[in-house]
């Protein structure tokens, strides 16, 4: 295996020899990265974004107690699995770092093969979760995230936007006429198209590196922008519905145009403490009717 497939670890102790002796226990296996306390543990964390945790508790400044519950409620870092590796060994220790979610407390002085077996063990376990976690996340016709991940995703960007007094957009888009297209084409040929629409649009997501894209439901789909103003939102959306049509996926039953087009539905807001999810779905959902009522096609804001 090259070091690029490998599995990253990241390993936190205050005692430099202690670092020494993990890192050439596992380091034939796994690339390794090493901190000396929990502030230098958590940007390390959010940087590598390492896939598992080998976590000393007793540091000075930030403890491994305290390292660990920060990343536990953290929304993006809390599936990293934390093993204790220490040598507090009372039961409470041990429970206090469980209850935390730590997933499995190593005792000191290491024992190299008791060492190799966890890591191993816990990180098959993590592959495993991980796919049954992607599984469950992706709409199966078009690959794209589901309504779950989505909701998922928006509630995050949320509350991040409310502490950070950033901005949320939210473009959703439905199919033009799809009922009538499904009728005159069958629902084979239906669903060949949500998936080259689904394929645009996660082609138009890779340009933009703050949107996120998901199968909203049925014909419908929706895009989430952050640090992004409405017109810039507008814009990107407005580059979305020329790149459906221009896929001139013959549409004839449809009364406007020849080909699929979809319309969209706009809103975009920094919200405050106050300000609740709804209305940023309750504007987009009525700028998405506007569209619909001014002759599909287009793309509109409330």
């Amino acid at each position: 295996m090259s070091k690029s497939q490998r599995n990253h670890i990241l390993i936190v102790d205050d005692t430099p020899l202690n670092l020494q002796i993990m890192t050439e226990i596992l380091s034939s296996e796994y690339n390794i990265f090493t901190a000396q306390n929990g502030v230098a543990a958590l940007q390390s964390v959010r940087e590598k974004k390492p896939d598992l945790i080998l976590l000393d508790i007793d540091m000075p400044e930030m403890n491994g107690y305290e390292t660990c519950e920060y990343i536990k409620n953290d929304h993006e870092l809390s599936d990293i699995p934390v093993i204790f590796v220490t040598s507090m060994n009372e039961e409470d220790d041990e429970e206090k770092g469980l209850a935390l979610g730590a997933i499995d407390y190593i005792h000191k002085p290491i024992r190299p093969s008791i060492l190799r077996a966890r890591v191993r063990n816990h990180l098959e376990l993590k592959k495993h979760r991980d796919v049954l976690q992607r599984d469950s996340y992706i709409d199966s016709l078009t690959e794209l995230a589901n309504r779950r991940r989505f909701n998922e995703y928006i509630d995050n960007q949320w509350q991040y936007a409310q502490k950070n007094e950033t901005s949320v957009s939210l473009v959703l888009l439905d199919v033009d006429c799809f009922k009538k297209f499904n009728d005159s084409y069958g629902h084979s040929k239906g669903d060949e198209c949500l998936k080259n629409i689904a394929d645009e649009l996660s082609g138009c997501a890779k340009n933009y590196k703050d949107m996120f894209v998901a199968r909203y439901g049925g014909e419908e789909f929706a895009a989430i922008l952050t640090n992004k103003t409405l017109h810039e939102t507008i814009e990107i959306a407005e580059k979305i519905r020329k790149s459906i049509e221009s896929l001139k996926i013959p549409h004839q039953t449809c009364e406007k145009e020849k080909f699929v087009t979809i319309s969209g539905g706009v809103s975009s807001i920094v919200p405050n403490t106050s300000d609740k999810i709804k209305t940023l779905f309750n504007n987009a959902d009525k700028a998405l009717y506007k569209a619909k009522k001014n002759g599909r096609n287009k793309i509109e804001t409330n």
